[in-house]
């Protein structure tokens, strides 16, 4: 068993990937899964995300502000989302492009 976060973004097996097709990803996976390295220095980052924020409500500060967000936790910057990062995380396809 797992976290639902990890059973939709890394089914076990075809059986799995089958019955978790149709779980809308931006409402399970979070900005964690999305985020990439970066600073969160400066007025360039709209806002601050924790880490556990689901990707659909990163969704909406990105595009509200059209530029990437800063994930914090405890006052430290863990990284930044941007739009290009989120769209794979719902499509599914950012573990494929890190592979490559």
């Amino acid at each position: 068993l797992g976290t639902p976060e990890e059973i939709v973004g890394s089914p076990a097996d075809g059986y799995v990937r089958e019955f978790v097709r149709d779980v809308p990803r931006e409402q399970v996976m979070t900005v964690r899964r999305a985020m990439k390295p970066g600073d969160c220095a400066g007025p360039t980052h709209p806002g601050a995300l924790a880490p556990d924020s689901v990707v659909a409500d990163a969704i909406k500060v990105v595009a509200g502000s059209g530029r990437p967000a800063c994930v914090v936790e405890n006052g430290r910057c863990l990284g930044v989302v941007d739009h290009e990062r989120l769209i794979d995380v719902v499509a599914g396809t950012e573990l494929r492009k890190e592979a490559v």
